[in-house]
């Protein structure tokens, strides 16, 4: 059932977050420590990008192109993980310019996939696909943010030494201060989108009647 996979997806990354936080903040992991508002994006991030998409790609009310959509930001994501965690992990070598190239491929990608010439996206009339497609420009929205994150962090030039996220340091101030906005506007929007059609992604009635 896809509502179920999506609840157990949704929260298997809410547990890896809290672990992932415990063992940047205490056990002195690799990247440095790591404010809230820089956990509960990871958290949003994993959510919104993989675990949403990849229970949409498979339900079976979304046309194929809308789909194909999906599945192209799936696999990009598959390809970043391959690429981003050796270089953070093993050669220590992650660098946010390599993270803002992959942002802004993504982007594009997605807007090929929605506009190439043999799609019918454009004449969408299905209210479900047509929210899966706004949901897919949001998410290139928050690839952008993701843009300005990196860039930000890249200026610090604190990548060097092998620091790979915003701790709750006057240091990092800026940047979590404009993650903490972002934070509270992206999580309202997923609970829209995950409220407002309940019913066909978990099954729940979209009306109670009394």
């Amino acid at each position: 059932m896809i509502g179920g996979g999506l609840l157990l997806g949704m929260a298997g990354i809410a547990a890896f977050s809290t672990i992932f936080y415990c063992r940047q903040n205490f056990a002195g992991q690799v990247g440095g420590p790591m404010s809230v508002e820089k956990i509960l994006w990871l958290n949003y991030v994993l959510t919104a990008w993989v675990i949403v998409p990849a229970a949409l790609v498979l339900h079976p009310d979304l046309h194929r192109d809308v789909r194909l959509v999906l599945a192209g930001l799936l696999i990009s994501m598959v390809v970043r993980g391959l690429v981003e965690l050796p270089l953070i992990y093993v050669t220590f070598g992650w660098s946010p310019i390599y993270g803002i190239a992959h942002d802004l491929a993504t982007i594009g990608l997605i807007e090929v996939l929605r506009r190439r010439p043999d799609t019918v996206l454009a004449g969408m009339t299905n209210d479900f696909d047509a929210a899966v497609l706004a949901y897919t420009q949001v998410v290139q929205a928050t690839f952008m943010a993701e843009v300005v994150f990196a860039a930000l962090f890249y200026r610090m030039r604190v990548h060097q030494d092998a620091v790979y996220f915003a701790a709750p340091t006057a240091a990092f101030r800026h940047i979590n201060q404009l993650t903490r906005l972002v934070d509270l506007v992206v999580y309202t929007h997923l609970g829209w989108f995950l409220w407002t059609w309940r019913e066909r992604l978990f099954g729940f009635p979209g009306r109670v009647s009394w």
